[in-house]
């Protein structure tokens, strides 16, 4: 038994002993494969850096997560600031760097510092460009310093602990005009951003923070620097007019100053709006230019252009811009951007005329057949819509922009909506216009500047500006012989009087605070104004300037219609609901009709039997009312001789201008925060 097993043993030992002799041979004479693998970097291992095939960065607009985009987060996302990114953010994570202009500061902290237009996003915004994959934002723009400059550092502060980098602002002079250096496996990107827009005081000085001011020399300095520290330089610009489709000749000069200096690549925000983009051929090289991106994110649904953007993405190769290419947005109902797929809206019609900003015409017969009122169409397109009036001659409305400086007023012809011509107030935008009854003068005031334009209707160029030497100039009115214009002064609390022969100041007349509305009798001897701090109606003798206060409701006098051969004013009450008339023999004011919430403006029909009222709706719930509320307004309609309403019409966001045609068949109106206008027939309207 014990010989076998060691027979057997022995056979073992000797069949392993030859198959390792033959895997040594094998070793010798086959060649084996070889598996190149590639390790993650670490932080304990060093190794040379290995440029990618391609490099990706995606290049967006201006972003604003406040005002009507907060409300859709609200209403619709459940306050998550993802929201508005959901239906971009996978597109914007597969790129190596994500960049956009960040159109507002992020923080709680500050006071309103900047006008109306003034935007602070709540601190679990920056969750938002998280999410959405936001790598570095440019902080240079006019928004930064809305809130201070408590806020603004403090978003510095947010944007650094979340890991956004952010370029063109900082704490100190160094800071701001740094450029932020981006590496990816071995290529070195440099970014830089300025604007001229806002105030020079915000440039950061030495120690101060601030933001990097836009001068030709600083730039091109920049960039040189950049150079040696970079294998490309990428520069932002917020600059330029807003709203316009064509870059100015300084967002040109300046761009191809940039590309000229050594920038590869110049992205351009604050128009709104896109415009072109364009290759600098050089004669080693070539640059590239977007003058500007337009919107990504933000609430301006007053016109198609304002709603779109334009995505850029530049591919890197060999440390080169290899290829830019362009992706179209949309930003849909909920304020969220989409990328465009194409298809032309049903029955619209875009109006191709050399214009500052696009308008289109839409018609409504379908969409209101539901309405006690009948409208024909909407003209969408003209921001902040502030004032209407028709021509005398009932052949064209003109519509003011408020503080719209490229677009104070816009004139439509009023039987098809078709735009016919902008005109440019200086400084500004224009509040109320009225026109003298030949119809050959408009008048029209600027709140910003407390001045009048007076403007020739068949050419539409400006023949006098009238200084009110007041602030906040208002509404205007026309004496009975046209020979002298009454403007209320808003913040100063008077009314001036102009004298239109020779275009200099008579007198500011004091007021009741905050006057609004105003209306000379015929006689010219009274002028009746309406007090919108505490619901006051005042009667002033002018005369003597002496005057006396009717009625204070506590309310929010707005607006003034009036029935002389009845010897009845009517004044709109926003703070009360209510309107109001005034007996013009015995000074006697009595409520005339309940109207829906914040009526606004109010006119008569000229056979004044209807009283039409626009009623704004109710504030958003945080008291700003830049910000569309929780319900549509309305506009009303009353019978005059029996006080009754006869007729709704449901509008848009905030109605407010508001205007008859010279025959009695059509009225329009503006949504405000729409930036649109629609023009209807008026009920029970007989010929």
């Amino acid at each position: 038994m014990a010989k076998h097993l060691n027979q057997s043993l022995f056979f073992i030992i000797l069949f392993f002993f030859f198959g390792l002799i033959i895997l040594i041979a094998a070793a010798f004479l086959i060649e084996p494969e070889v598996i190149e693998i590639t390790p993650l970097p670490n932080k304990t291992q060093a190794h040379a850096p290995v440029e990618k095939k391609e490099i990706s960065i995606i290049f967006v607009g201006d972003i604003m997560l406040n005002r009507g985009v907060k409300h859709m987060i609200d209403k619709h996302g459940e306050g998550d600031f993802k929201f508005p990114f959901l239906k971009i953010a996978d597109y914007l994570k597969k790129a190596d760097i994500v960049f956009g202009n960040l159109e507002s500061v992020i923080s709680d902290k500050g006071t309103k510092a900047g006008s109306m237009y003034s935007f602070r996003a709540k601190p679990e915004a920056i969750e938002g460009l998280v999410f959405a994959g936001f790598d570095i934002v440019s902080v240079a723009n006019n928004h930064v310093f809305d809130y201070g400059r408590l806020a603004m550092e403090d978003s510095f502060l947010r944007l650094k602990e979340a890991g956004i980098a952010y370029v063109g602002g900082g704490f100190s002079e160094e800071e701001a005009y740094a450029p932020i250096i981006k590496e990816i496996d071995g290529v070195k990107i440099a970014f830089l951003a300025y604007t001229n827009l806002g105030s020079i005081h915000w440039t950061a000085k030495e120690e101060n923070s601030g933001i990097a001011w836009l001068e030709k020399d600083r730039v091109e300095k920049d960039i040189k620097e950049a150079r040696d520290q970079a294998d490309l330089i990428i520069v932002s610009f917020h600059y330029g007019d807003e709203y316009q489709l064509k870059p100015n000749s300084f967002q040109i000069s300046i761009s191809q100053a940039a590309i000229d200096a050594g920038a590869d690549l110049v992205i351009g925000h604050h128009p709104h709006v896109v415009q072109p983009v364009e290759i600098r051929q050089l004669a080693e090289r070539k640059g590239y230019i977007a003058y500007s991106l337009g919107n990504f994110i933000f609430d301006q649904d007053f016109s198609e252009e304002t709603m779109k953007g334009l995505i850029l993405k530049v591919i890197i190769k060999e440390r080169k811009i290899k290829e830019v290419i362009t992706i179209e947005t949309e930003i849909n109902q909920y304020y969220q951007p989409e990328i465009i797929v194409r298809g032309e809206p049903e029955n619209q019609v875009q109006e191709e005329t050399k214009q500052s900003y696009p308008t289109t015409v839409r018609h409504l017969s379908e969409d209101y057949s539901g309405q006690q009122v009948k409208c024909i169409y909407s003209v969408s397109g003209v921001p902040s819509p502030k004032g209407v009036a028709f021509t005398p001659d009932g052949q064209e409305f003109w519509v003011t922009s408020l503080m719209n400086k490229k677009r104070g007023v816009v004139v439509f012809d009023a039987k098809t909506g078709k735009h016919k011509k902008d005109i440019i107030l200086p400084d500004g935008g224009g509040v109320e216009i009225i026109f003298n009854s030949a119809g050959s003068r408009a008048y029209v005031s600027q709140m910003e500047t407390a001045r009048v334009f007076e403007i020739k209707t068949e050419t539409k160029e400006i023949l006098r500006t009238f200084d009110t030497k007041s602030s906040w100039t208002k509404v205007l009115a026309l004496s009975p012989g046209e020979d002298v214009i009454y403007a209320s002064n808003w913040v100063d609390n008077n009314v001036s009087i102009i004298d239109l022969q020779n275009g200099q100041l008579i007198r500011n007349v004091p007021a009741v605070t905050t006057p609004r509305g105003i209306y000379p009798t015929k006689d010219g001897t009274i002028l009746y104004v309406a007090g919108f701090d505490n619901g006051e109606i005042q009667k002033i003798k002018l005369e003597t300037g002496t005057s006396s206060v009717l009625h204070k409701s506590g309310g929010a006098m707005r607006h003034i219609a009036a029935d002389e051969e009845k010897e009845i004013i009517y004044f709109s009450d926003m703070g009360k609901g209510l309107i109001f008339k005034l007996d013009m023999k015995t000074d006697k004011v009595e409520q005339f009709a309940k109207t829906d919430t914040n009526p606004n403006t109010i006119v008569l029909t000229p056979d004044k039997k209807i009283l039409i009222v626009s009623n704004r709706g109710a504030n958003h719930p945080s008291g700003q009312i830049n910000i569309s509320g929780p319900e549509k307004g309305t506009i009303l309609f009353f019978d005059t001789s029996s006080d009754e309403k006869i007729a709704t019409l449901v509008g848009g966001n905030q109605p407010t201008a508001l205007d008859v045609s010279p025959d009695g068949r059509y009225f329009i109106y503006s949504n405000f925060l729409d930036g649109n206008l629609t023009m209807c027939e008026i009920p029970f309207y007989k010929e």
